[in-house]
């Protein structure tokens, strides 16, 4: 693969510590390899053993140029200006915006994030909500993984200037790829 890539950014920063940005990109790709998957049937398979439960994934490479443009809008904030003990919040929030010319396996075209982080003398903490629209999963646009909400949580505490205690906990609702 090779391309051509554009990005611009336009951000508004304001105080105490906050930021409204704009990113806009676009790849122009020759050669662009999509990895995708069929079912046995989709690939072909026509021999004598059940291979019906099996995903079979090939790679293959357009082509001609893709053109694959996004925007991704961005707000963060420090809630600093609260009184304790609120005064360590941060606040923060995106929405993405992709697509391509042609079916790109596992470009989700839409996604949205959102979450906070907290922080209180040797404790730390953060939580997230992300969100993905419906993703096509092989080039024939004929599967799909279905849209999803994850919740992600996790954290930190400071036992001593050398040591820190971590955790975290991704998709804690355990929310399925369907």
């Amino acid at each position: 693969e090779t391309s051509d890539n554009y990005a611009a950014r336009v951000a508004y920063y304001f105080e105490p510590v906050g930021i409204l940005g704009l990113n806009l990109f676009q790849n122009t790709v020759q050669g662009l390899h999509r990895s995708t998957q069929q079912t046995a049937a989709e690939y072909g398979y026509t021999g004598d053993l059940d291979l019906s439960a099996y995903r079979f994934t090939s790679v293959i490479a357009s082509a001609g140029e893709v053109r694959i443009r996004g925007m991704e809008l961005e707000y963060s904030q420090s809630l600093s200006f609260l009184p304790r003990p609120f005064k360590g919040l941060n606040l923060r929030a995106s929405y993405t915006r992709s697509y391509a010319e042609v079916i790109t396996p596992l470009m989700s075209p839409h996604g949205a994030s959102t979450g906070f982080n907290y922080t209180l003398n040797r404790l730390s903490v953060y939580g997230s909500l992300n969100w993905r629209d419906d993703t096509p999963t092989n080039v024939a646009n004929t599967a799909y993984n279905r849209h999803r909400a994850t919740i992600d949580v996790g954290g930190s505490v400071r036992l001593t200037n050398r040591f820190t205690l971590l955790f975290s906990g991704r998709n804690i609702r355990s929310e399925p790829v369907i």
